[in-house]
């Protein structure tokens, strides 16, 4: 991957299946010093899950 999809390598290993959606993973949000959550990685899941148009 790209040294820009740093935020997204430095997020993957932390996520964290969700017990009650077998099939998610469990929502994090970024602490006070705007650093973690997983906004990178719902990105990544939007991206793959959009089809493509052609």
């Amino acid at each position: 991957m790209l040294q820009r999809c740093r935020l997204l390598l430095d997020t993957l290993p932390y996520l964290q299946h969700d017990p009650d959606q077998p099939a998610d993973v469990l929502k994090t949000n970024v602490n006070e010093e705007g650093l973690g959550g997983d906004d990178a990685t719902d990105a990544l899941r939007y991206v793959v899950a959009t089809p493509i148009h052609r």
